[in-house]
């Protein structure tokens, strides 16, 4: 964070990340662009969450939420024998058949399967 100023500040201020700012401690704000925050905030984080369709490949190790445990959010944990999603993209996660026939919306990628693409 190169371009960024540092400001020692009191207690009772509001931290927006739209203005780009960064909480270190209680006393310590450092200021910079938006887009630097948010590089920052998101170092060694995975966005693999299972709403694109490139995330989850057959083989996978996942977790989903099945059909019947929707009202609960109650995960099942498994491995992807078929991608049932055609769309790239599925805001409630991608639609996958788990070893032993079990139905459900990919939630969590726990480690990568092996990929059909070229």
């Amino acid at each position: 964070m190169a371009g960024c100023s540092l400001y020692l500040m009191g207690r009772g201020f509001t931290i927006s990340p739209e203005a780009g700012m960064i909480l270190l401690s209680p006393w310590i704000i450092v200021i910079c662009s938006p887009t630097e925050v948010f590089d920052e905030a998101v170092k060694g984080v995975s966005f693999m969450d299972g709403r694109n369709r490139s995330d989850v490949a057959r083989g996978a190790d996942v977790s989903v939420v099945l059909k019947e445990d929707q009202p609960t959010g109650k995960q099942t944990r498994g491995i992807v024998q078929n991608l049932l999603t055609k769309s790239p993209f599925h805001p409630h996660g991608i639609k996958v058949r788990l070893q032993g026939g079990k139905v459900g919306r990919v939630q969590v990628i726990h480690s990568a399967g092996h990929s059909s693409r070229a």
